[in-house]
């Protein structure tokens, strides 16, 4: 595959160090250079362009992006990211516009990517040299400590402005920040996403005095960052940790918690413990729900009694620490039979994806194939239809995250001005008519050639051109049509040879 590269230098009132940053992309790199100017006060393109003309250099590499007004460092790059997928780029590498990324640490970056096209690269930034300023070490261990806290991985430089991302993985994706946090919340939603972090070590230079501009706000954007921060964190709280072993224990330690008599502050222990132990607050969440009824009138006289029997007296203080005893006994067990039902569930769902390795072939039960074959003998076809409509689809739909996924993105991809609910029942349809396919196939292997009626669909010209001995190349997404065409073929006495590619992972 072809990668195409754009260097991105966002830019906003920089006029002593833009030009020499351009022109040293410009001499160093092979690549385009995109310069966003963000609402400069002079014109970024005609500070570039006097450059140029002093060093007798040509701009024939150089694209410019003027908006109208500042609109901030993550809109800025969004605006390049959008501007890269019109143009056909699969990969842009950011780097600031003040001089501290020199245009050879740039380049160290697109070599990496070059061997890692599709992972996020990162200029892992050496901090060790002079002009950097002590807030710069102290934000960037605390940026990289909520990184980890969040993803469970390691980012060395999570703040570093030199990067190289690959298109594919964010050009549907709809951001809500747009100044300095924006670079936060694309490394975070990658992680989560999959994508590998790669990180290569450059130098960096801190320019002195009033050529190093700074367009941080050290209040507002700090509120900022410390905002998103928050709300990362709730989410990783909801969605990760989902390991059977963490989830078993998130589930036991809920138990626990609604065990104990204080009731109305289970939800806040369940925050508390969440955040301080990096458990799942849904698993939490669920093993509380021991406290509600109809189990709560049983668990108090259960507590009691047990209280009494271990202090061998009664009142409030026996009732304690029965609650104690009765959570951690139930706990436990509580934990060991969601760890076992867990554990088990994985396994069967990796056996499940190493035997399928699904790319678009058939899925689906024994029992549940066996149960259409027998619909559709006794009632035909098109109660079978119904069937996968009621109930196969969705199911598909709820338990397939990868087909829906994969579904998603191409529509978000082909009309990107439908809504959410509009995407999702294109979606929907794109289940349904896939399994249409498939059941159209088998149903064409029950009944033989005259399963279906015949009506011309493109056949004419197909026959056309092969006539006139051209070659033809078809792609299509499904080989089950191509069955079903091939048997209709052999009807219409078609002599022409169709070579057919199929094309399957290995398994394994």
């Amino acid at each position: 595959m072809n990668f195409k590269y754009l260097h991105c230098v966002p830019t906003y009132n920089n006029p002593q160090t833009i030009a020499e940053v351009v022109i040293d992309l410009l001499k160093e790199s092979p690549n385009d250079i995109l310069v966003v100017d963000d609402g400069s006060d002079r014109s970024v393109e005609t500070l570039v362009n006097e450059a140029l003309l002093k060093a007798e250099l040509q701009n024939t590499r150089i694209f410019f992006l003027r908006l109208k007004e500042n609109l901030g460092k993550g809109k800025a790059l969004q605006k390049a990211f959008k501007w890269a997928l019109d143009h056909s780029y699969t990969h842009v590498i950011t780097s600031d516009a003040d001089s501290q990324h020199p245009a050879t640490e740039v380049m160290k970056v697109y070599k990496r990517s070059c061997a890692e096209p599709w992972s996020l690269v990162i200029g892992n930034r050496n901090m060790n040299t002079e002009n950097v300023p002590g807030i710069s070490h102290f934000g960037r261990k605390f940026s990289n400590f909520w990184v980890k806290y969040q993803t469970n991985t390691q980012v060395s430089d999570s703040q570093s402005g030199l990067r190289c991302y690959p298109l594919i993985h964010i050009q549907n994706f709809n951001f809500f920040t747009k100044r300095f946090d924006f670079e936060i919340e694309i490394l975070i939603r990658l992680i989560w996403n999959g994508v590998n972090i790669a990180e290569e070590p450059v130098a960096v230079v801190y320019q002195k005095g009033s050529k190093r501009v700074s367009h941080f706000d050290k209040i507002w954007d700090n509120v900022r960052i410390t905002l998103l921060n928050t709300l990362l964190i709730i989410l990783s709280l909801l969605k990760e940790q989902t390991a059977p072993f963490k989830l078993a224990l998130a589930f036991g330690v809920g138990i626990f918690v609604g065990c104990t008599p204080f009731y109305g502050l289970h939800i806040l222990m369940c925050a508390a413990l969440s955040f301080f132990l990096k458990l799942n607050f849904v698993g939490l969440f669920a093993g509380t729900q021991i406290s509600m009824p109809p189990l709560v009138p049983l668990l108090v006289p259960a507590a009691i009694k047990l209280g009494e029997a271990f202090t061998h007296k009664d009142g409030a203080y026996s009732f304690f620490i029965g609650t104690t005893l009765l959570g951690a006994l139930l706990g436990t067990l509580g934990f060991f039979v969601a760890w076992i039902f867990l554990s088990s569930r994985e396994r069967t769902r990796r056996r499940e994806e190493k035997a399928l390795q699904w790319k678009g072939e058939q899925r689906g039960g024994r029992l549940g194939n066996h149960f259409l074959k027998l619909l559709m003998r006794t009632f035909g076809l098109r109660t079978c239809y119904i069937c996968v409509a009621i109930f196969v689809v969705p199911y598909f739909y709820l338990f397939a995250p990868k087909a829906r996924k994969a579904s998603n993105e191409y529509w978000k991809t082909i009309e990107p001005q439908l809504s959410f609910a509009h995407r999702n029942i294109k979606i929907l349809k794109h289940f349904y008519e896939y399994a249409v396919t498939l059941l159209d196939s088998v149903y064409l292997s029950i009944k033989g050639e005259n399963a279906f009626a015949l009506r011309s669909s493109g056949y004419e010209e197909l026959k056309a051109s092969l006539d006139k001995e051209k070659g033809l190349l078809m792609l299509t997404a499904h080989c089950g049509a191509w069955y079903l065409a091939s048997r209709a073929l052999k009807r219409h006495r078609f002599k022409h040879s169709i070579h057919i590619v199929h094309f399957r992972e290995p398994r394994d």
